[in-house]
């Protein structure tokens, strides 16, 4: 997705339906140098999503477009799609890494929608400080196919007279004739 100055994803909203939130949840040792102290397996590792009302939960897709050789994932969403609750594994063995998409509905943003904010929590029964939820944030930008076309009526003009500079113009009746024009936006 395109970035802007601040990092922030840029979200082009057109006449798509459907929206994909790439999930990557990896189970590896916190310190490659010394892999031994942590990195264990992950038991009841799950990850929670929280949508705003305008992106609703819609449906999950394996990474690769086929499900995967290990147990897939399962995500159980709640009534209004506001939440969904994705078992990665139990457990989910160390050095395991676990991909999928979310798919969000679109169909909630409106013209006055500005931005985006999912919030990803990841949860294990197992020992894990430090387990923060992430949020995920876009700024929407809504872009119409727009046409702007013009054409003066009636469609031949003439003009005639003294020509006179506008310093020269001391009244209204001075200026000419009227020119009415026809815009079209398409």
């Amino acid at each position: 997705a395109p970035r802007g100055a601040d990092g922030t994803a840029i979200f082009a909203m057109s006449d798509q339906k459907d929206v994909a939130l790439e999930i990557h949840v990896t189970n590896l040792p916190s310190d490659p140098a010394e892999p031994q102290r942590d990195g264990d397996d992950a038991h009841e590792a799950l990850l929670t999503a929280t949508f705003p009302p305008e992106l609703p939960y819609s449906a999950l897709r394996p990474y690769d477009g086929r499900a995967s050789l290990d147990k897939p994932v399962v995500c159980l969403a709640n009534q209004n799609g506001s939440q969904v609750e994705c078992e990665l594994g139990n457990p989910m063995k160390r050095g395991a890494q676990v991909r999928f998409y979310l798919i969000l509905s679109t169909l909630g943003i409106t013209i006055q929608t500005t931005d985006l904010a999912v919030e990803l929590a990841l949860s294990t029964i197992s020992e894990q400080p430090g387990l923060e939820p992430v949020v995920a944030r876009a700024r929407v930008v809504i872009e119409l196919p727009l046409s702007v076309t013009g054409v003066a009526v009636p469609p031949r003009l003439f003009f005639g007279g003294v020509v006179r500079g506008e310093s020269a113009v001391r009244r209204e009746s001075q200026v000419g004739s009227a020119v009415r024009f026809e815009v079209t936006v398409s």
